[in-house]
């Protein structure tokens, strides 16, 4: 009875996180494109979140997105993935009936 079920085990390379320099990449770039494509955006509803105490919340909303979607990594890499095929398939004209 002094034998733990292999289940419960740690191995210590589980709570290592894989941080290559792909990921580096992809990340940055992705928030590069972010910033450029929001960049008029930002400072009016930054304003906005300061002053109105209704529109308080926006400034916890970017941190709230980015754990729900860090949740659910594997189901939205999966879903850019047909998401990227589908706008191949687009591009390319199969999808066109004429």
């Amino acid at each position: 009875m002094s034998e733990s079920p292999k289940s419960l085990e740690i191995n210590d390379n589980s709570f290592r996180p894989n941080l290559g320099s792909a990921l580096v990449l992809q990340a940055g770039s992705l928030a590069v494109f972010f910033l450029m494509l929001f960049a008029p955006t930002l400072p009016p509803l930054y304003k906005d979140w300061r002053e109105f105490d209704t529109f308080s919340h926006g400034l916890l909303v970017p941190f709230i997105s980015v754990y729900l979607a860090w949740q659910r990594k594997d189901i939205l890499r999966y879903a850019c993935a047909l998401i990227l095929m589908g706008h191949a398939v687009d591009r390319t004209g199969v999808s066109s009936w004429r």
